[in-house]
């Protein structure tokens, strides 16, 4: 061997012994701690991994709801710059800029046909038309959107206004809403209010927005109880365990803790906890004599449009749709996986994913992001929506005739 090539050999092996001998013990010492985090019931992931920290949507809701996560306040109606709002007693009322008179109420948007004015002043549920129509779901359902788009359903709502269709719309969807919040929603609140069918409009925060782990608690409840009661959080994305021990050796954080837990893990996959909420409310509909509608929703891989993205390499998709590309794509492996359960198991989910296929133009956008659709594409999912409607409720929903598409 010649002396340069000794010399740059004899260099290799001096490296690797320093970062051996250097990460010798720090291994050690996280694999130690990791042990004894693990004995006492404190599970972080070992040597390093990234630190998520759950937010409830972009701050929009400030209200922490015990068991839903976040829930609507008066912060939120304040960045509604396009519409009118004013404060009752124990409700909210909110004009918007498309013409229709919202009523929030409890964590529900109300949208009554025939509207009443003197509903502004006094508001009672048990006073309103019915049917009752209970929409659960995350953004793409939700009423009183800051983009001022209206939702499916407020055209869902406007129409059965204009053409003189009596009912009630109660929108319970909000915007980071999983099936997991659905199904707490209307076992909470949902069953008290008697409605005659509920629409589950769901799908794309199947994964975004829940811990596989505790489905049932969102990840932003689930740090606000860590908090509240002290309990272990990850403190560093690198060497997590060894962190942990050093700080909770601390005075402050040896102090007596209060018990804290979500449950028993799970060990489903995000689709089969999809699977599993969907059967649960479904369950609990019928139980209540209510007819439960479920709807697993378009996004922008799904349908004719997404057959034209699946050619495009990741790094264009990503370019596309930024951070949420990731989320697009994993959204997508669960609609396959949930797909083939649904047939296993005769679950009452609609496949809407190809609702626009048949629609809309090549040369339209249906999407402006991931997962929102404009407002033609809104308006023609309420018009398919009351179409199913008018078959399942003994009344006239006046379907409107098949939209011409959009110029």
């Amino acid at each position: 061997m010649r002396l340069p090539e000794y010399r740059l050999a004899n260099k290799v092996i001096n490296v690797t012994l320093v970062i051996f001998f250097l990460l010798a013990p720090l291994l050690l010492i996280e694999g130690v701690c990791t042990l004894l985090n693990r004995s006492d019931g404190v599970r972080f992931p070992f040597f390093f991994q990234t630190v998520r920290d759950y937010k409830p949507d972009d701050i929009r809701f400030t209200v922490v709801d015990s068991l839903l996560g976040h829930t609507w306040g008066n912060d939120y109606f304040q960045r509604l710059k396009s519409a009118h709002v004013s404060y009752q007693n124990n409700f909210v009322v909110v004009r918007s800029s498309f013409g229709l008179t919202s009523i929030v109420k409890d964590g529900f948007v109300f949208h009554v046909s025939p509207f009443n004015e003197a509903y502004t002043n006094s508001f009672s549920v048990s006073q309103l038309p019915r049917p009752f129509i209970l929409v659960l779901g995350g953004s793409t359902s939700q009423s009183l959107r800051i983009s001022n788009i209206p939702s499916w359903t407020e055209y869902m709502a406007i129409r059965m206004q204009r053409d003189g269709i009596k009912g009630t719309v109660i929108n319970g969807a909000l915007s980071g809403y999983s099936s997991n919040q659905e199904l707490l929603t209307l076992l909470r609140d949902g069953l008290n209010l008697s409605p005659n069918v509920v629409i589950s409009y769901h799908g794309v925060n199947e994964v975004e927005n829940v811990d596989p782990v505790y489905p049932l608690t969102e990840p932003f409840l689930q740090q606000t109880f860590k908090r509240l009661t002290r309990r272990p959080e990850q403190r560093s994305s690198f060497l997590p365990n060894a962190v942990y021990r050093i700080i909770s050796a601390s005075k402050q954080d040896s102090e007596k803790k209060p018990p804290l837990t979500f449950g028993s893990p799970s060990n489903k996959t995000y689709a089969e906890n999809f699977v599993k909420n969907v059967q649960v409310m479904d369950a609990l509909c019928k139980g209540f004599n209510i007819k439960y509608i479920s709807v697993l929703q378009p996004f922008a891989l799904t349908g004719s449009f997404g057959m034209r993205l699946k050619p495009i390499p990741y790094e264009q998709l990503q370019k596309r749709y930024g951070d949420s590309a990731k989320d697009a794509v994993e959204t997508l492996k669960m609609y396959n996986e949930f797909l083939d359960i649904r047939t296993k198991y005769s679950l009452p989910t609609l496949d809407f994913t190809t609702v626009f296929d048949d629609y809309i133009p090549e040369q339209h956008e249906v999407y402006y992001d991931w997962c929102h659709v404009n407002s033609f594409a809104n308006e023609y999912l309420a018009a398919k929506i009351m179409e199913i409607l008018a078959s399942t409720l003994s009344i006239e929903m006046a379907v409107p005739e098949k939209m011409l598409a959009p110029k």
